[in-house]
């Protein structure tokens, strides 16, 4: 289903670090996360969290190969974050990659995106 390796730790009172990574060789096998049957492809996680619990930064990648959602392929989709919550509040950036789109016969060579998050524009 799912490979996970994680190590390091987080603490309420210490600074930590815990690295995580997490490979998914079948997406079709969280059909039900994504309320869908159809879902295809491969992915991997990897990223580090830092800090204590109350001010953590969470860095990390996420890579997927031969996407399928409902009437969507990609070929490949990439995205990187860096994101900081500190005392319920989060902040931060995230790109995003796509290449070779196909919706429903809408071909689309690529997508690149990036969004920023100014702190406290999201509140837990």
């Amino acid at each position: 289903m799912a490979t996970i390796a994680a190590g390091g730790q987080i603490s309420k009172r210490e600074e930590g670090s815990l690295q995580f990574s997490v490979l998914i060789e079948d997406l079709s096998r969280f059909h039900s996360f994504a309320g869908t049957d159809s879902l295809g492809g491969r992915a991997t996680l990897q990223g580090t969290i830092a800090g204590k619990l109350d001010s953590l930064a969470v860095t990390g990648t996420v890579s997927a190969k031969s996407v399928t959602y409902q009437t969507v392929t990609l070929d490949t989709l990439d995205c990187r974050l860096d994101m900081t919550m500190i005392d319920s509040v989060l902040g931060g950036e995230i790109f995003l990659d796509a290449r070779s789109i196909n919706a429903g016969g809408f071909v689309i060579d690529s997508i690149t995106a990036a969004t920023t998050f100014p702190d406290g524009a999201i509140r837990s």
